[in-house]
């Protein structure tokens, strides 16, 4: 289990970086099993102390950044299967492309056309308190 106190909270937990999100991992064409992202649900609060870390479910801030989308990712609400099968090996792959929902996308004022996060593989980068995945989109 990753632990982690509120004492070291970063600042990018600041919502005005991004909007407050909780992620399903998985794929959408396998009913959320396999890699992806399967689903994003707009969070009214994010967490600020741990939470239970439930396996495929992730809480973060999604943001904007030029014509990518940005996932800042909370270890502290990553479980181990989840750490082990989706961000083992530094990477995240998206095996389906996702649509970002319409009111999220509006949320984070992403153009209709570019609401597509695309498959592939992305790099994780791991800021000690979060995790970063830049994605591209495309309409």
């Amino acid at each position: 289990m990753i632990y982690h106190t509120t004492r070291n909270i970063p600042r990018f937990l600041d919502v005005k970086t991004g909007l407050p999100v909780q992620v399903t991992l998985g794929s959408p064409r396998r009913n959320c099993a396999g890699l992806g992202i399967c689903k994003i649900e707009r969070m009214e609060i994010i967490a600020t102390a741990p939470i239970e870390a439930k396996c495929g479910k992730v809480a973060g801030l999604l943001s904007v950044k030029g014509s990518r989308i940005v996932l800042y990712i909370l270890k502290y609400s990553i479980s181990e299967c989840t750490l082990r099968k989706h961000f083992s090996n530094g990477i995240l792959q998206l095996e389906d492309s996702y649509s970002i929902p319409s009111k999220i996308a509006e949320m984070l004022g992403i153009e209709e056309t570019q609401t597509a996060i695309r498959a592939g593989l992305y790099k994780v980068h791991d800021f000690g308190m979060h995790l970063c995945v830049e994605m591209a989109v495309s309409g």
